[in-house]
């Protein structure tokens, strides 16, 4: 049998997991799909076995090797080999905040929805142009692009000078000077900017709905937290004489406890995200943010340049998303400003073996969202920034002058708040329209947060996708595919989170603030009737998903 083999790299999410956790993790559901698998069709995997390898820069790296069995004739034989290495990147991540630091890094976040509904239409282009791709599903490709065009020449100085408010409506008079093309007119670019208009005004609303709900809830959290504390020293005071000053002590201590489960977890995650989220290069941890990339780009270098590789694929999850993407577009940059030299040459015939890309409830579209730099004070300036920003554009999804074989494969779910279809990758619509491909999940862990961002995996969709592409070493999405959305999903979607807290929150704020135990009694009881009420729902909701889509993967 030949030595040939396939690689895979997979990049673990936020958070301090041990070595090989998230990878094991990724593995036994791997597997767990692989066990439902004919030997006849895509083969099973066999012969786990695990090995070290050390890298051109002398570093240890460890991979899980298994074979694809496949039956044929009666005769069982190894298809292929894969080996399975994980870009373990937390060592690399080591920062550390003042709590006050914190605090104002989140109150700036906060602050950049409403800095987007306040701002002119000119200001923070890359934002405007990424909602206008995603428009791209239902509108004429041809009459985006065009607009898009409209948009980049309203910058340029010329229109400056005669538009120098550079407000939306300033921005349709641009349009109506245009000459008109074949096949479009200029009330034709108007119509499609105020649709373009109202899905930016709805997507920023929605941000700054969502802040102001989750600033709103933590402050009301925090206030009926500190009263309750305040009560219970209170009774303390006279020797907890009653069964409401009993009461008290129990829910104050339960709250206690969950408020510092909650912020121990929440500082942990935010580390990472906040040291993702410098770009200072003053800052001292910028430095760790491009260690970690610097750590996953050369990890991608050697998984896939050995021999022996035919193909390599990428699957990435959470936080992991983001880094696995700028690691490898940032390669891509490398090897594009060097593809007429003999590394340049060698950087992308590397990049050639690409396959796919997974990336699994990714906040890359977030990130960009929250926290891109409104850099309109100079248009040269501008164009400077644009050209350089990471996008499809480089290998290995377009390579030397020509559209690449590898996608991009996002996964997302409503239920997941960090996750959503991605956009922001593509600087232009006439970047290869195919290269990226938005799949919606519907992982066993809804309507919890937390669940749903941590189950991908056993989504058997989610997995059939990934172990199809990796055993078959084919990119297995087309296009989007409809999502075969239940109507209870459809109508209740993340909103059931939502009322759930704001009426557990109700119901401590009775229990904190009342002195009756019947108001308070009364209402935890709706609270417990409501939580039936979701568990029955997201029971039934589940049995009829699998029913169309197969049983959820379990360890």
């Amino acid at each position: 049998m030949a030595s040939k083999y396939t690689a895979v790299l997979y990049v673990h999410g936020i958070g301090n997991p041990a070595r090989n956790a998230s990878l094991s993790t990724f593995l036994d559901y791997f597997d767990l799909y692989g066990q439902t698998q004919s030997k006849e069709g895509l083969g099973k995997p066999r012969n786990f076995s695990y090995r070290t390898a050390v890298t051109d820069d002398d570093e240890v790296v460890h991979y899980v090797e298994f074979k694809r069995i496949v039956t044929k004739a009666g005769q069982a034989r190894v298809a292929k080999t894969i080996r399975v290495y994980e870009a373990y990147w937390v060592p690399e991540a080591e920062s550390r905040y003042s709590l006050v630091y914190v605090l104002l890094w989140l109150l700036m976040r906060a602050l950049s929805p409403f800095r987007l509904a306040f701002s002119t239409w000119r200001n923070f282009p890359a934002f405007r142009l990424s909602c206008l791709h995603s428009l791209a599903a239902t509108r004429s490709v041809n009459k985006i692009e065009k607009l898009e065009r409209a948009f980049r020449d309203f910058e340029n100085w010329e229109n400056r000078r005669q538009f120098p408010k550079g407000s939306f409506s300033e921005f349709k008079a641009f349009l109506g000077t245009l000459r008109q093309t074949r096949g479009t007119t200029s009330d034709d670019l108007i119509s499609l900017a105020d649709e373009w208009r109202c899905h930016t005004r709805r997507t920023i609303w929605e941000k700054i709905i969502t802040v102001v709900g989750t600033v709103s809830g933590i402050f009301l959290a925090a206030a009926i937290q500190a009263y309750l504390c305040y009560g219970t020293w209170r009774y303390a005071a006279i020797g907890f004489p009653s069964a409401m000053a009993q009461a008290y002590l129990a829910i104050t201590a339960i709250t206690l406890v969950v408020s510092f489960c909650v912020i121990k977890a929440a500082k942990e995650y935010a580390y990472d995200v906040l040291t993702w989220t410098i770009n200072s290069e003053k800052d001292q941890r910028f430095q760790t943010r491009e260690r970690v990339v610097g750590y996953t780009r050369r990890l991608i270098n050697h998984v896939a340049s050995g021999h022996d590789c035919e193909e390599f694929f990428i699957v990435s999850h959470s936080l992991g998303t983001s880094i696995a993407a700028e690691a490898l577009l940032q390669e891509g940059q490398r090897a594009k400003a060097e593809e007429d030299e003999g590394e340049g040459k060698r950087r992308l015939g590397i990049l050639g073996k690409l396959v796919a890309v997974f990336t699994i409830g990714s906040p890359i579209d977030l990130i960009f969202n929250f926290f891109q730099t409104d850099t309109t004070f100079s248009h040269r300036y501008n164009r400077l920034r644009e050209e350089q920003r990471l996008s499809i554009a480089m290998p290995p999804f377009r390579i030397a002058g020509r559209a690449g074989h590898a996608k991009l494969v996002n996964i997302w779910s409503r239920f997941d708040p960090i996750s959503s279809p991605l956009t922001s990758l593509r600087k232009s619509i006439s970047e290869r329209r195919d290269a990226i491909v938005n799949v919606e999940a519907i992982p066993p862990g809804i309507p919890s947060p937390l669940e749903t961002h941590i189950g991908y995996y056993a989504d058997p969709k989610v997995m059939g996708l990934i172990y199809t592409s990796i055993m078959s070493g084919t990119n297995v999405v087309a296009s989007a595919e409809p999502t075969e959305i239940q109507p209870a999903l459809r109508m209740y979607g993340p909103w059931v989170n939502l009322i759930s807290v704001a009426l557990g929150l109700i119901f401590l704020a009775v229990f904190a603030l009342g002195s009756s135990i019947i108001a308070s009694a009364i209402s935890f009881a709706a609270l417990v009737i409501w939580l039936l009420g979701i568990w029955r729902w997201r029971r039934n909701t589940l049995l009829s998903i699998q029913a169309a889509r197969g049983r959820f993967l379990k360890r």
